[in-house]
């Protein structure tokens, strides 16, 4: 019997994935986000379930070590082909083997993610050097599209230092947005939505302002509960995927 699982494209419905397939003992034959162009005739749909996918990630880091931890987010970020079964690799055999396997310098898998994590962190560098927005309607827009999901890792930054007041980032290449309005700050995946679907190789800032700001932010009762939305606070979830250690 094959088990091919597609999963919502977010790090936490992939870790709830993963969590069913080890609980089970299954080897997945395939993971694949549902955006994906091409998947299995049969799938097994995962949803995502923020509370497995919490208590998975704490599971790992009791059992595997922070790094494990560490190198599953940013190894996600990557948008690696192939990213999915490498993580699932990745924690299978660091939940058997331990923290120990981080310390052996002859893994080359390990070694090969870690290579493409400093490039992700180097490209993240150049996009927020390189970040160029014009105004719509006294919001800063900017459109960028980097080949790994950089917006968690220069979230921040752009919060406090690169736009002042209400601004919408939107992420072309993975349909992620980052918008500040008022006080809120928002971060949202629109990947599974018909307004990315059919403007998908939209460039001028402009236009993406007219097709994402008023439908997520001006009119309240326009907002769809299926939209992954979340609300930024302190003392909370701080950014695209991150999963509290």
């Amino acid at each position: 019997m094959r088990y091919d699982f597609v999963y919502d494209g977010t790090l936490e419905g992939l870790l709830c994935v993963i969590a069913f397939a080890v609980a089970r003992h299954v080897r997945p034959d395939s993971i694949n986000p549902e955006s994906a162009v091409e998947v299995p005739q049969r799938p097994v749909y995962i949803r995502t379930d923020r509370d497995i996918a919490d208590n998975f990630y704490r599971y790992i880091g009791h059992n595997a070590g922070t790094e494990c931890q560490q190198l599953v987010y940013d190894y996600f970020l990557t948008a690696a082909d192939g990213v999915e079964p490498m993580i699932y690799d990745l924690i299978c055999r660091a939940l058997c083997e331990g923290p120990s396997i981080f310390e052996r310098t002859d893994d080359c898998r390990i070694r090969a993610m870690r290579r493409r994590i400093r490039d992700l962190y180097r490209e993240a560098g150049d996009e927020l050097q390189e970040l160029m927005s014009v105004p719509v309607n006294d919001v800063q827009v900017a459109v960028t599209e980097p080949s790994g999901i950089v917006i968690p890792i220069i979230r921040q930054a752009v919060l406090e230092d690169v736009f002042d007041g209400d601004f919408l980032l939107y992420d072309r290449r993975h349909a992620l947005l980052l918008m500040r309005a008022g006080s809120s700050v928002y971060s949202i995946n629109v990947a599974s939505d018909e307004i990315y679907k059919n403007n998908r190789n939209e460039r001028d800032p402009y236009i993406i302002y007219e097709l994402f700001w008023d439908k997520f932010i001006s009119s309240e009762d326009r907002r769809r509960i299926s939209y992954r939305k979340e609300r930024l606070v302190s003392d909370g979830i701080s950014g695209l995927w991150e999963i509290p250690a």
